[in-house]
């Protein structure tokens, strides 16, 4: 016989709301975190609602990396990817300041001009193509870059399921 469904991850189960004296609650709830383990998570507030928008405000910290990485799907604009990606590059110690500064000076100059206005699921392969024959009828290395620094970013939604 069959439990109870897994929680997906990231996600919480029922609050439950107790006191524990005057003006004084407990919420508390199941929460499957990102490496897939169901935990207790708790908060306390003065009022019930407090105390549950406290454990809301303490789950939304509890999601790997903190924000944007996670929340990305195909209806994202592209913008979302690149700067989640830029912010990720920033946060690797194993890169120098120069590169990372080189690589933000890219993209935002080179690559998310031609593509913010466009979802991630329009970022086809064609339009791709297009975009590196204008950079190179501009000149080959700036088309390199280009390239480089769109591989990086599409690996990125890669590796954060984007889809």
């Amino acid at each position: 016989m069959a439990g109870r469904p897994r929680l997906p991850i990231s996600t919480f189960g029922a609050i439950k709301t107790t006191t524990l004296g005057i003006r004084q609650y407990r919420a508390q709830t199941c929460f499957r975190d990102w490496d897939g383990r169901t935990r207790q998570v708790t908060a306390v507030g003065f009022r019930r609602n407090a105390a549950q928008a406290a454990l809301k405000v303490g789950l939304a910290a509890r999601l790997p990396g903190g924000g944007i990485g996670d929340s990305l799907t195909a209806p994202s604009p592209f913008p979302a990817p690149a700067h989640a990606w830029l912010e990720d590059v920033t946060l690797d110690v194993d890169r120098s300041q120069g590169t990372k500064d080189t690589y933000q000076r890219q993209a935002r100059g080179l690559v998310l001009p031609f593509f913010e206005h466009f979802p991630v699921r329009e970022v086809t392969v064609g339009r791709i193509e297009r975009f590196l024959r204008e950079q190179r009828a501009r000149s080959y290395p700036r088309a390199k870059h280009s390239r480089t620094i769109l591989g990086m970013i599409s690996a990125f939604a890669v590796r954060r399921d984007v889809s």
